[in-house]
């Protein structure tokens, strides 16, 4: 994934474990162990997701299915 941002993380907090790096190894995406369809990314899907890239879209996917389930 690409990332328009300066800054990244170097660790993670208490109940957060990494999910993705990019290929220089910076954290794109951590995720909750704790609560249930928490995320932080580092790049933006929001962007990606209309360009076509895959992942991107399976972030909104899964969203939405999450949303979804929770309504319920």
């Amino acid at each position: 994934m690409n990332s328009f941002h300066h800054q990244a993380l170097h660790s993670v907090g208490e109940n957060l474990r990494v999910v993705a790096r990019a290929t220089d190894g910076i954290i794109e995406c951590v995720e909750s162990t704790k609560h249930h369809f928490v995320f932080g990314f580092q790049w933006h899907p929001e962007e990606f997701a209309v360009d076509g890239d895959e992942a991107s879209k399976r972030v909104f996917e899964a969203y939405i299915q999450a949303a979804l389930k929770q309504k319920e």
